[in-house]
């Protein structure tokens, strides 16, 4: 499949490289010293004492230079999507899929959505209504990001722990697509159920982001360490 990565960072960049080596296309967006890097000697990806390198990817820090894809990775921050919208049309064929990663709660929450605020744009993500008017939602599958991963240097992206993706169509249903989305990431070796509610898994993952993550701020612990040690477990 063809594979373009929006936002190579380290989620994006850590998909990459695994999708990559799976044997797929890939094509991935990126910008200054990280985009040089990618270009002259690839994407390298640090797994404990292992490292893979995907050399063969586009890189590129135009999306219009791409033509459609089957699949796209949207794994800009929430803030860096308005920018880029209008130029999403160069890869998004009548077929593409769009997976988002984004965490908390996405433009597309009350999109195919039944309840009373069904259609609404979240405007505390989206503040001027733009991704929810000039995104397709019928071309959406949402998914949540739980592994961590930093950009060591431009080129290196080194995986921390975890690595899984559930996805999720908006309106619940188990479709031949999002089935194909999860076989593609579990091939690239990635844990990937799918969810018919992904809405209660987001929530999920933004109440953990809430309650664990001020405290690892402060006590500059791991979510492994608040978790073991009995004061703050408790």
């Amino acid at each position: 499949m063809k594979v373009c990565v929006v936002g190579a960072g380290a989620i994006g960049g850590y998909m990459a490289v695994r999708i990559a080596a799976a044997g797929h296309e890939v094509s991935v967006v990126a910008r200054g010293p990280h985009l040089a890097a990618i270009k002259s000697q690839g994407m390298r990806l640090i797994e404990g004492d292992q490292e893979t390198i995907a050399r063969n990817l586009i890189a590129t820090d135009s999306i219009g230079e791409l033509g459609p894809q089957d699949l796209v990775l949207m794994a800009l921050k929430a803030h860096q999507i308005e920018p880029i919208v209008d130029s999403l049309s160069s890869v998004i064929g009548p077929e593409t899929v769009m997976v988002t990663l984004q965490n908390g709660i996405p433009w597309w929450y009350f999109q195919k959505f039944s309840g009373p605020y069904a259609g609404r744009p979240v405007r505390s993500v989206d503040p001027d209504g733009a991704l929810f008017e000039k995104i397709n939602p019928d071309c959406l599958i949402g998914c949540i990001a739980y592994p961590a991963a930093t950009l060591a240097e431009p080129g290196v992206i080194r995986h921390v722990e975890g690595n899984r993706f559930p996805v999720g169509e908006l309106d619940g249903s188990e479709s031949a697509r999002v089935r194909t989305v999860s076989v593609l990431f579990e091939g690239a070796g990635f844990k990937s159920r799918i969810l018919t509610d992904i809405r209660s898994e987001i929530w999920l993952k933004l109440w953990g982001n809430l309650t664990f993550n001020p405290i690892s701020a402060l006590t500059h612990s791991t979510l492994e360490d608040i978790c073991r040690f009995p004061l703050t477990r408790e």
